[in-house]
C-alpha cells in the first residue's frame, strides 16, 4: 500500500494541490487536513473509476436501445409534431379571443360600443397574459 501527503502527491504527479483537491471532491473523497492518502484513492480521484464508467456506460447504451425501441413502436412523439399541434389548436383559440372586443362592442353596449371595446380588450389582454404566465416550463429530452 502506497500513501503520502497531499502535497507529496502534488509534487510525484506534477499537479497543483488544489487540482487534487477538486478531483478528489468530484470522485466522493474527503481531503483530509493532515494525514496520507492511498495510492489507490489518488488513482481513481485522478483517472476515475472504471467499473463505474462500464456502469454509466452500459446505462446510456441500454437507455439509447430503449429509446430507440420506444420510436420504433412509435411511442414517441416528435417536438415538431406536438408544436404543430398545439399551435394548430390554439392559435384559432387567440384568435378568437383578439377579435371579440371589436366583434362584442355594439351588442354589448349600443349606446357607448367604445366603452364596451375597451373593457372587452382589457379582458383579452389580461386572459392572454394570465394563459402566458400559466404555462409550464417546456423540456424536452432528446431522443
Amino acid at each position: 500500500m502506497i500513501e503520502h501527503t497531499l502535497s507529496a502527491w502534488s509534487v510525484e504527479l506534477g499537479k497543483d494541490t488544489r487540482t487534487i483537491q477538486i478531483r478528489l471532491n468530484k470522485a466522493g473523497f474527503r481531503v483530509p487536513k493532515r494525514g496520507k492518502l492511498r495510492g489507490r484513492v489518488i488513482f481513481v480521484a485522478m483517472t476515475g473509476d472504471l467499473d463505474q464508467e462500464r456502469i454509466r456506460h452500459k446505462r446510456a447504451e441500454a437507455d439509447l436501445t430503449e429509446t430507440k425501441a420506444r420510436v420504433a413502436r412509435e411511442q414517441v412523439i416528435d417536438v415538431q409534431d406536438v408544436a404543430t399541434f398545439i399551435r394548430n389548436t390554439f392559435a384559432p383559440v387567440r384568435s378568437d379571443v383578439i377579435e371579440l372586443p371589436g366583434l362584442l362592442a355594439a351588442r354589448c353596449n349600443p349606446q357607448n360600443p367604445e366603452v364596451a371595446r375597451q373593457a372587452l380588450l382589457d379582458w383579452s389582454d389580461t386572459f392572454l397574459r394570465r394563459r402566458r404566465e400559466d404555462l409550464p416550463e417546456f423540456k424536452t429530452t432528446e431522443a
